[in-house]
């Protein structure tokens, strides 16, 4: 049985700055989908070229989540999780310098290292911070902050980027990013979780080539395959169809893209919710 050792207090002050980090990450994430259409305008990309910047981001994304899962369960998720977040703000900072295809290029490509190191941190943090009951709803609310900062992120950066242009809109994110990461440096130290007695003599250690033959692993990873292909196709295509295809001004472009997310949210809350209560049933059954 794990104990965590941690009051309520300090467990939900983590967690807000866990919380504040995913915002961030999903300002400069969905930010991009609204802004890459007067950057691409600025800098004279083609479609292609357009499509490189955001997709680019998902290979170097992809890389480091591999990378940051046995880098947290052998160092701890506090350091991904710093780490993560600084490349996150400060190449969201550097975004709003470009002047060409190639430095763009570069800079989502090294952004998405953050990009992959933070979802995988936090996912060692709940297990750091809170017990094995609240865990799915913990995770729950963390993707809602994504979906929150996309809501925020689509909404916001069309609203600046007609008003002051796409430049002000990193600058803002990278800076608030910045501060979330001083706080996150000065004031994240998760616990340990520690094992009852009961428990100490059990190995719960799987090797590496065990689990990929495990067929549960593979089909969650071809649900989430599917379903990442859906969800992040149509929110990159989205806003760049709207204003081509549609004529809308990128004001109202941000305020349309956002009505997925705000019912991805909805669900996602629901969803962490309804699993915890679920598991609940299944134990108290079993007894």
């Amino acid at each position: 049985m794990e104990n965590v050792q941690m009051s309520n207090g300090k467990r939900n002050f983590i967690f807000s700055l866990l919380f504040l980090g995913w915002i961030v990450d999903s300002l400069t994430l969905f930010g991009m989908n609204v802004a890459i259409i007067p950057i691409s305008k600025e800098l004279h990309l083609s479609q292609t070229q357009s499509g490189m910047v955001i997709s680019i981001f998902w290979l170097s994304s992809t890389c480091m989540t591999l990378i940051a899962g046995w880098f947290a369960d052998k160092f701890g998720s506090r350091k991904v999780i710093v780490i993560a977040v600084f490349i996150i703000s400060l190449f969201s900072l550097l975004t709003g310098m470009v002047g060409s295809f190639v430095s763009i290029l570069a800079i989502r490509f090294i952004l998405g290292f953050g990009d992959g190191g933070l979802p995988t941190g936090s996912s060692v943090a709940i297990t750091e911070i809170y017990k094995r009951g609240v865990r799915a709803r913990a995770k729950s609310m963390l993707l809602a902050a994504q979906l929150i900062g996309g809501v925020l992120a689509l909404y916001i950066s069309g609203l600046i980027a007609d008003t002051w242009g796409w430049r002000v809109m990193f600058y803002l994110i990278g800076g608030v990013g910045l501060v979330v990461t001083l706080l996150l440096l000065k004031f994240y130290h998760p616990p340990k979780v520690v094992k009852s007695t009961q428990d100490s003599n059990i190995n719960t250690k799987i090797p590496m080539r065990d689990l990929y033959k495990s067929k549960l692993l593979w089909i969650l990873v071809i649900m989430y395959f599917s379903s990442s292909i859906v969800h992040w196709g149509f929110s990159s295509w989205l806003p760049s169809y709207l204003e081509q295809s549609r004529g809308l001004n990128i004001k109202t472009v941000g305020s349309l893209a956002m009505i997925p997310q705000a019912f991805g949210l909805l669900s996602s809350i629901l969803t962490g919710y309804l699993i915890d209560k679920s598991l609940a049933v299944k134990k108290s059954l079993s007894y």
